[in-house]
């Protein structure tokens, strides 16, 4: 019956959350929402490795009040029978005793889905939590990077963490900082960068941002270690050495006004010895369409965006690139991306396309590789919601863009009907080594919220 201790520990905490947080909500008009969620989720059994059917009660208390907001997700996952499959009550304790495999910060870290100050690009912004996004410079070495690839089973808090000197009127220094996982800290990095010729006042020119990248993968089979068993391991997490690349960059903002943004950039990255650089664009136009261009130079073994959307998935294959067990040749290529918000961000849209100029079907990493995500609002589709995300490796032909393999798809369609929401959920991962039985990963869950205040 120890499992039921922090179980207590757990609940109580959250009503203590919710008792202050309607408290403050009343009395100073502050946001609050409140969602619960009912479902099912199948999760695989850490000894055999079997899927197991478990029902899922979730909270999602949300709290807000000028640039901070806070979220918490717990999630209880039980069913009706015991261990020996008769009739009864059982809650599944690996998600909530500490063990070998997951320690204590590692439990109960992710209980804080999110703890944010501000936004990405203000002077000062913060967040702790399951974070999508995670961006440093021009993004040639970071961008995009995701911590939360492996809900429902695991969650996972990061830390993202910016400061810029304008906020002390002192424009000529700043800083970006991220953590993929505070339990562990593993991929950590962070960026540097000056504004060295401000004090001129020439405009356009003052704005000119220098900058040092570095991000460490300290532990590149951080997750193998954890399900040795997945299909993607390569085999030889053992002899992993540290992942470390490095990089300077160069950025002017061109024009920052509302309805039109542009700026040109380049970078210069190191990894392990490979090179590789590229030039680009990009901005805003009509304040509701982004876009970007890039021209690249890379060199052999030289991977651009290191750590992307599906880092954590292809960390093994790509750690085999970076220590020269897999060799790929370097190539003059492209960037190109375009993305749209449209009815006060009821729908977004956003995809980027890269490849060499002379691709080579032989060859995986000599073809483009595309990279989508989609959402709409249900007040746009009568009550449904979309939230979908695609990406495709190694494109040689249309066919390509329809085949699951070399591919990692996301979906979710929810329908809201009044506070409660019904909701499917799609998850796809291709296995970059073929596995033992299937070269796919797929996860399918049915959900129903109740948003209570």
């Amino acid at each position: 019956m120890r499992i039921f201790r922090p179980i207590k520990l757990i609940v109580l905490s959250v009503l203590v959350f919710l008792f202050i947080s309607a408290g403050l909500a009343a009395e100073n008009g502050l946001g609050f929402d409140m969602d619960l969620g009912l479902g099912t989720v199948v999760i695989e059994d850490p000894v055999t490795g079997d899927p197991e059917s478990w029902q899922n009660l979730s909270l999602r208390p949300e709290l807000s009040f000028g640039k901070w907001g806070i979220g918490l997700a717990v999630d209880l996952n039980f069913t009706f029978s015991n261990d020996l499959g008769n009739p009864g009550f059982r809650i599944r304790e690996e998600d909530w005793i500490p063990s070998e495999e997951y320690s204590f910060l590692e439990l109960y870290l992710p209980l804080f889905r999110y703890v944010r100050y501000g936004q990405k690009g203000d002077d000062l912004y913060g967040k702790i939590g399951s974070i999508d996004d995670f961006l440093l410079g021009n993004g040639f070495i970071i961008a995009n990077y995701s911590n939360s690839l492996f809900l429902p089973e695991q969650r996972v808090s990061g830390l993202s963490l910016d400061l810029d000197g304008q906020l002390f009127n002192f424009p000529y220094l700043g800083i970006e900082t991220m953590v993929g996982n505070l339990a562990a800290f593993d991929l950590m990095g962070g960026r540097i960068f000056t504004r060295p010729i401000y004090f001129t006042g020439v405009p356009i020119i003052k704005e000119l941002q220098l900058g040092f990248t570095a991000v460490a993968d300290l532990n590149p089979f951080y997750y193998e270690q954890k399900n040795p068993d997945t299909i993607f391991s390569q085999g030889y997490m053992d002899a992993a050495e540290t992942v470390a690349i490095w990089g300077i960059d160069l950025r002017l903002p061109i024009l920052q006004r509302e309805q039109v943004s542009l700026a040109a950039f380049t970078d210069f990255v190191v990894q392990n010895g490979n090179s590789g650089g590229m030039l680009g664009v990009g901005g805003r136009l009509f304040s509701f369409l982004d876009y970007g261009a890039q021209i690249r130079l890379l060199g052999d073994n030289f991977i651009p965006v290191y750590f992307d959307s599906s880092y954590d998935l292809y960390r093994g294959q790509k750690y085999a690139v970076y220590n020269g067990d897999i060799s790929i040749p370097g190539y003059f290529g492209w960037f190109a991306s375009l993305g749209f918000v449209a009815f006060e961000e009821a729908i977004s849209f956003s995809a980027s396309l890269e490849g060499p100029f002379a691709p080579d079907p032989s060859i995986d990493e000599k073809n483009p590789t595309l990279t989508a995500g989609f959402h709409v609002d249900p007040e746009l589709l009568f009550g449904f919601s979309v939230d979908a995300s695609y990406q495709k490796k190694y494109i040689t032909d249309i066919a390509d863009l329809i085949s699951a393999e070399n591919a990692v798809i996301q979906a979710q369609i929810g329908y809201n009907t009044g506070p409660a929401v019904i909701s499917m959920i799609y998850d796809l991962k291709y296995a970059p080594t073929p596995g033992p039985e299937s070269d796919w990963q797929i996860t399918t869950r049915l959900e129903t919220s109740l948003s209570l205040f």
